[in-house]
């Protein structure tokens, strides 16, 4: 099943938007800290979104990063790793870099890890679908999901409607799309439905020749086919000259009369008089001629004919 992660936000304070949350109603932009460094930075990437957590120091160490595909990891203030998620698996070290807990996906310990980095952020990790970081800081509280999260729970089957005489199932197309544009809406890589989305319930190559038959005659786009059909017929009468076949022999080098030999620069007359001459060909054209040593090899290897023997 197809999935992308998205760092999505879930404010818990009120309507108004504190002077140190400066993000967008999608959930892009920065969050500072009292300071004026910068606390939180969330954008769009790959189809997703990367969220970035630092520390209020002048260094600004990073506490937390997660792109758009829910890999990435948690470090303590000193720099040194906490959780590390990968595509694959996860890791947990202690402060002093020592892995203590390392396994592969799905995880399937009912316990999270919990990890309290500083008094503004605390990360609760379950598995690569769920990865939460709860960041606060003076009038800003704001729960981030960084983890994978899937496109869908189920599958698109479930959403058919009824089954058509051919076995296929019949799909609610409207809903599928209405779904896909809302998602699209939170950084799914789906991409939007194209021009022919108008034209037919179900686009495609294969409604592409019933789409062709409804149209005018007047159409440009049936002139145009029709053009392509009449060079398609053009091409399908064009009738190549046979290839020359040889075959070696005993008495010399023999070709079939219906093939013609024809120079690289030729008229129209010219392959009109070869192809009529092809019937008069010679059908031996002799032997090539030999060098002495040629001949002397001829001879010793050459068979006794039947009246020698």
């Amino acid at each position: 099943m197809s999935a992308d992660g998205i760092a999505s936000t879930t404010a818990h304070g009120g309507s108004k938007q504190s002077q140190l949350d400066k993000t967008d109603a999608a959930g892009d932009g920065v969050i500072y800290y009292p300071s004026g460094r910068f606390a939180v930075v969330v954008c769009k990437h790959g189809g997703g979104r990367v969220i970035a957590i630092t520390a209020d120091t002048a260094s600004g160490q990073i506490l937390l990063n997660f792109n758009h595909l829910g890999v990435g990891f948690v470090s303590y203030t000193s720099g040194k790793p906490w959780v590390v998620v990968t595509a694959d698996g996860w890791t947990v070290s202690e402060k002093s870099g020592r892995i203590v807990e390392r396994g592969k996906f799905p995880r399937k310990q009912p316990e999270p890890i919990v990890c309290q980095v500083n008094e503004h952020l605390v990360v609760t990790f379950q598995d690569q679908f769920s990865v939460t970081a709860k960041f606060s800081v003076d009038d800003v509280t704001r729960t981030f999901k960084c983890g994978q999260e899937l496109r869908r729970s189920a599958p698109y089957t479930e959403t058919a409607t009824g089954r058509r005489h051919d076995g296929k199932l019949q799909l609610d197309i409207g809903s599928i799309r209405a779904r896909q544009r809302r998602v699209g809406l939170s950084g799914s890589l789906y991409v939007p439905p194209g021009p022919h989305h108008l034209k037919s319930e179900k686009p495609g190559l294969g409604e592409l020749k019933a789409t062709l038959c409804s149209l005018p005659p007047s159409s440009a786009v049936s002139s145009t086919v029709a053009e392509l059909q009449s060079v398609d017929a053009r091409m399908a009468l064009i009738d190549l000259l046979p290839k020359p076949s040889y075959r070696a022999a005993a008495g010399g080098t023999q070709r079939s009369s219906g093939s013609v030999s024809l120079p690289l620069s030729c008229t129209a007359s010219t392959l009109a008089s070869s192809v009529t001459s092809a019937s008069s060909l010679p059908e031996d054209f002799g032997s090539p001629p030999l060098t002495d040593a040629q001949r002397r090899l001829a001879r010793r290897t050459a068979r006794p004919s039947a009246a020698a023997v």
